[in-house]
């Protein structure tokens, strides 16, 4: 079997999409381990692609993988069809994504498959025990969780902190930071022979220095907001963000697949389970959840991950509103201890003296000459609670306490306001306190997140393809589904107790109630009275008996076997078909041309020495009713003769064709017995063996007169008694 090693061998994918698809991976290898994943989303959200197009390319690297291409076994257009309708209903199962499109690949197998089809169906029988097993809240909590879960994505930076610069300078340093990405999530600059810092730490909040040994004469080393790398440093230290942005991209998936991973160890043990389970590092992926959740989907610290940070970040952003709303309490204080004190002047006149001071400039010590001392000493105290209100407003730390001092001390004069160029400072250190917790803080979770890589990479790629697993276990309970019996060299097909798949979902939405039929063509080890391994079968009945959802049937059930899935029936046994033909009923009669192109590919499934099952729903509609009976007769001789063929072909013209033809061939028979109450056809849904059934079109047309209340009733009488003459004179002859 041949090895997918480079992205060049998929057809379709040329030279440019190859490079596109490095860039966007980081290598042609993750390149090819997202496309042999069948990450289809992943692929078609690259500029370009589509998932069309990305589909193809999951599709063709199965094909070169495997060896067989996803319709190799599937013949016709409507067979096809039924197959995607199949795969659509498996589809609605899964949670995420990722498993909808991996499902795609599960596709009919011919014979040389046979030990991958045995493989599946061992292992998805596993997957129908444990839902079995498990209760519907278990299942509702796992999809919530894996409906959340994505194939992970590359990180993408948040924009640059421009409150931050590198400096370096020495080259060796300076090409370790590029390395580490440090120039595009902060300034990185390589300092001049003899140039200082002090303007850097003027103008950054937060610097980062990389220097050789004397650089740092002259600067002052003990700078709040300046960090000294030694000589060897990560990459944690200087570009953290560049490391958190896989994990902040990937914030959601990542919390859901550590969710997801907790949930998987609670349900009910079994071996495939733990297949599952012992490959996850549970306690690291605990460790990761904790960890990811100190992070914003942005690459931020979140809220809640650090008081200290939290604090000084409430304190920056709502500066201005405090500062705003201690000098309004200071204001207030004032105006009310004054108004109300007991002294010579009336309170009111020394808020007049107050507010012209701040009009005529008059200083401080000349104002306290014109006030008494007790007043004095209310705007004093007043001045200096406003320092300890504001403090306590900011929320600042014992050390922090002298960045208010003065702020208010140099106003005696109403209104009181602080003194700006004290604010600003206020300002600038409470915002170089936080942006220097905030560098600490991104790189402790940095430093601890560069190490989970690996682990949450495998997690999310065992928590989808549980994502799978589970789908299919949850469709074959929901559908009835059991183990089929597959052979690799029998010709047949039989199976009892069988159910349509689109009539099951009809009836799983309350619509109708499925009615269980069996059936046998080929060699089996089931074979009921009248049959004898008959290969070639006309299979004939009632308008509207279920003919046509009895070939769905088979079709659904020889298709969900060769995929490797259980099968609509309490019991199957399945011959692995290296093709599968499904023709449905012909709409209308074909032209000249269409009918000799249909004959010309009839042709060529005779000659095909593959083993094969052909089914055919009236096909004989396709041509002038006198010819159709010859046609088909000729057609079933033909199949007859090739012993690896199993044909069901369904038509009203049984008995016309039966005469015609050479050799013996089977006719089944699915007939009515009359109208119910309600005036619904009465039929015997499984097949009588060897038993030509009538069409019975008087029953239908019974029907209509019966439940017809104007002048069409008449009509249909007089039709019915012209059946009832044609009847009786078939027999009388």
């Amino acid at each position: 079997m041949p090895e997918l090693e480079r992205l060049d061998q998929i057809p379709g994918v040329g030279p440019r999409l190859v490079e596109k698809l490095i860039d966007v991976f980081g290598s042609e290898r993750a390149a090819l381990e997202i496309i042999n994943n069948a990450q289809v989303a992943t692929l078609a959200s690259i500029p370009g692609v589509g998932k069309k197009k990305a589909l193809d390319i999951v599709q063709d690297a199965y094909t070169i993988r495997e060896g067989i291409s996803a319709l190799e076994v599937l013949k016709t257009d409507d067979i096809r069809t039924i197959y995607q309708r199949i795969l659509s209903i498996i589809q609605s199962y899964a949670n995420s994504l990722f498993a909808k499109d991996k499902l795609s690949l599960y596709h009919p197998l011919p014979s040389s498959k046979i030990d991958v089809i045995t493989q599946r169906l061992d292992w998805f029988q596993q997957a129908l025990e444990l839902v079995n097993q498990c209760s519907m809240e278990q299942l509702t909590h796992m999809g919530n969780l894996l409906s959340n879960a994505r194939p992970l994505r590359r990180g993408a930076t948040s924009s640059l902190a421009t409150w931050r610069v590198i400096l370096t300078d020495n080259d060796e340093a300076h090409n370790l930071m590029k390395q580490y990405k440090a120039g595009q999530t902060s300034r990185l600059i390589r300092l001049k022979p003899g140039e200082r810092l002090d303007e850097y730490l003027k103008s950054y909040d937060y610097i980062i220095a990389a220097l050789e040994v004397g650089g740092m004469s002259g600067v002052a080393e003990h700078a709040g907001n300046l960090d000294l790398l030694k000589t060897e440093f990560t990459q944690a230290e200087v570009s953290p963000e560049s490391i958190i942005a896989f994990y902040a991209t990937n914030r959601e998936t990542i919390l859901a697949i550590c969710a997801a991973a907790e949930a998987l160890t609670k349900l009910p043990p079994t071996t495939a389970l733990q297949s599952f389970t012992e490959k996850l590092d549970l306690p690291a992926l605990t460790e990761l959840a904790s960890m990811t959740t100190k992070i914003t989907s942005s690459g931020e610290i979140s809220e809640g991950a650090d008081s200290d940070y939290d604090r000084l970040r409430l304190a920056t952003q709502k500066f201005e509103t405090i500062l705003s709303e201690t000098e309004i309490w200071a204001n207030d204080r004032i105006r009310n201890e004054v108004s109300s004190s007991q002294v010579v002047l009336e309170g009111d006149q020394i808020i007049s003296i107050l507010e012209a001071s701040t009009a005529e400039s008059i200083g401080a010590e000349q104002l306290r000459q014109y006030l008494p001392p007790q007043v004095f000493e209310i705007l004093v105290s007043a001045l200096q609670d406003s320092e300890d209100h504001l403090a306590r407003l900011l929320q600042l730390e014992r050390n922090e306490l002298e960045w208010v001092d003065g702020i208010f001390s140099q106003s005696l004069a109403l209104p009181i306001q602080a003194n700006r160029q004290h604010a600003s400072n206020l300002q600038n250190n409470l915002r170089r306190a936080m942006h220097a917790r905030e560098h600490r803080l991104k790189t402790e979770v940095a430093f601890k997140l560069e190490h989970f890589d690996k682990i949450i990479k495998d997690a999310v790629q065992i928590l989808l393809d549980f994502d799978v697993f589970q789908a299919i276990g949850q469709f074959a309970r929901d559908y009835k589904l059991s183990v089929p019996k597959v052979k690799e060299n029998g010709v047949g097909l039989a199976f009892q107790n069988g159910r349509n798949l689109f009539l099951t979902h009809e009836a799983l939405s309350g619509k109708l109630e499925v009615v269980p039929v069996s059936y046998t063509i080929g060699q089996n080890h089931w074979t009921p009275e009248l049959t004898d391994g008959e290969r070639v079968v006309l299979l004939s009945g009632a308008n509207s008996g279920g003919k046509s959802c009895l070939l769905q049937n088979v079709t659904q059930i020889a298709i969900l076997a060769q995929m490797g899935m259980l099968v609509p029936a309490s019991q199957a046994e399945v011959g692995i078909f290296d093709e599968l033909y499904y023709y449905a009923k012909a709409t209308g009669m074909l032209s000249a041309g269409a009918f000799e192109s249909s004959l010309t590919n009839l042709a060529n499934i005779v000659l095909s020495d593959a083993s094969k099952l052909a089914l055919f729903d009236e096909w004989e509609a396709s041509t002038e009713p006198g010819a159709a009976a010859k046609v088909v007769a000729a057609i079933l001789e033909l199949f007859s003769e090739n012993p690896n063929s199993c044909v069901i072909f369904v038509s009203h013209l049984a008995e016309d064709i039966i005469q015609m033809a050479r050799v013996p061939i089977r006719v089944d028979g699915i007939e009515a017995t009359g109208l119910d109450s309600q005036l619904n056809l009465m039929v015997n849904r499984s097949p009588e063996f060897g038993k030509i059934a009538k069409s019975t079109p008087e029953l239908i047309v019974e029907r209509l007169y019966r439940s017809s209340q104007d002048r069409r009733k008449g009509i249909f009488q007089r039709i019915l008694e012209i059946v009832g003459r044609a009847d009786t004179k078939k027999k009388a002859t």
